[in-house]
């Protein structure tokens, strides 16, 4: 084919079709500037980009090849989504994620909507999307899709935050049921708790997890042949609830499924039966790291009045980094001492704590892990999230929170609200 002139393109009637002939001819220059125009008008046009990575591929520009092919499949996936061909979309999704990471996660917001209002369906599909996984790792080709495990092995791999995944913990299980063998990876601080409450099932943890961090990958020499048995599918935790949770009648209700160690339990007992007070209730009022930011979401340490004023009650301070400060200001302004000892710590041996939470009555929380722990072991909590419960994508639009049958989660925004929810809180602790 000629060279193509500005005169040429002024009569162009299709520049995309135009630009296929010219590739496929061999004019990679003449190719290349129209499926530029193309861009220029459709920046997301999934054919163009792929033809662009081609032509970079072809002039050995492997880098730039590898984020065009990325970004046509991303845009695929986004297309194929709304034509309602889910397993073909999740498909161009996962494989614009191998070529780059960067691909992962624009919008979170839709699937937390949709979980929000109660969409299951939907949502957990959307979920797929999430920021938090921008790779699959050296697994990308053993996903696994709802396919049959009986005799297979399937890698489940942590994500998120510790109270994520408790929270998701919920799910494993069914999936151990289901498997031949269930190898699980989740933040080292777990494992101990994990290896007993799921004896069936390989634990392993040699990563600490944040919230919002992307998935880490330190460490998968463990799953290898000859570590192990092999792995025939692989899953991040979070996408569990899709195949397992699909409508809140799919919960089972169980009232626990996490198991503390019955010894250290019995320590517990032992110890906080020489304090006062016939009821033991722990107390967490904050997260780990507060901004000025994050301190609007937790509930001021006043509205905590009427909880605090409960008669007959042993409180145990379960905040982590509880400062001097803290500790006086509670006892200053609600005359109560937290009952607190040095030889645990709270933020990193999370088998004691569920030991020492084993052994309460009760546990009132902000918003953080130790509701997921005690409602993971069964003892009753009630956790207090300053918000609206709609923009609690956790609580799936349900009546009562579907996670754990023991807890029970007040919401309130003005501190009038949220000293209305204390209140609530103290009677139903106190009517027991």
């Amino acid at each position: 084919m000629k060279k193509i002139t500005h005169e040429d393109k002024a009569l162009i009637i299709d520049p995309f079709a135009a630009a296929v002939e010219y590739f496929n001819a061999g004019n990679r220059r003449e190719a290349f500037s129209l499926f530029k125009e193309v861009l220029a008008i459709k920046p997301d046009d999934a054919q163009t980009l792929h033809y662009l990575g081609r032509i970079a591929l072809q002039v050995g520009d492997g880098a730039g090849a590898a984020e065009l092919f990325a970004a046509a499949d991303y845009s695929l996936s986004i297309v194929l989504k709304k034509q309602g061909k889910r397993d073909e979309a999740l498909a161009a999704y996962r494989r614009a994620l191998a070529a780059d990471p960067r691909c992962a996660a624009r919008d979170d917001n839709r699937s937390i909507r949709l979980l929000g209002n109660g969409n299951l369906d939907e949502g957990w599909y959307e979920f797929e999307w999430r920021s938090t996984v921008t790779t699959y790792g050296p697994f990308a080709d053993k996903i696994w899709n709802g396919e049959e495990l009986s005799g297979k092995t399937i890698l489940i791999w942590g994500e998120q935050g510790i109270g994520d995944q408790l929270m998701l913990a919920e799910c494993l299980p069914d999936v151990i049921n289901r498997a031949g063998h269930c190898l699980i990876e989740v933040d080292r601080r777990l494992v101990p708790l994990f290896a007993r409450s799921f004896p069936k099932a390989s634990i392993h943890g040699e990563n600490k997890f944040t919230a919002d961090a992307p998935v880490q990958w330190r460490d998968v020499e463990w799953t290898a042949p000859g570590s192990g048995p092999g792995v025939d599918y692989f899953a991040f935790l979070g996408s569990l609830p899709r195949f397992f949770r699909p409508t809140l009648n799919s919960f089972p209700n169980a009232a626990a499924f996490l198991a503390a160690d019955r010894e250290r339990t019995a320590f517990w007992r032992n110890r906080l039966g020489g304090t006062a007070g016939k009821r033991k209730v722990g107390v967490s009022w904050r997260s780990l790291h507060m901004t000025d930011e994050k301190a609007e979401k937790f509930p001021p340490l006043g509205c905590w009045r009427a909880v605090f004023a409960m008669p007959e009650t042993t409180f145990v301070g379960l905040q982590v980094n509880m400062s001097d400060k803290e500790r006086d200001e509670i006892n200053e302004r609600f005359g109560v001492d937290l009952k607190t000892w040095s030889d645990l710590d709270l933020l990193d041996d999370i088998d004691g704590t569920a030991s020492l939470v084993s052994a309460l009555d009760g546990v009132v929380s902000a918003d953080t892990y130790l509701p997921m722990l005690a409602g993971g072991l069964g003892v009753p909590v009630w956790r207090v999230t300053r918000g609206r419960k709609e923009n609690d994508w956790s609580h799936l639009g349900a009546e009562k929170y579907p996670w754990f049958t023991s807890m029970t989660v007040g919401f309130g925004v003005s501190e009038n609200e949220l000293n209305d929810v204390f209140k609530a809180i103290a009677g139903d602790i106190t009517g027991r």
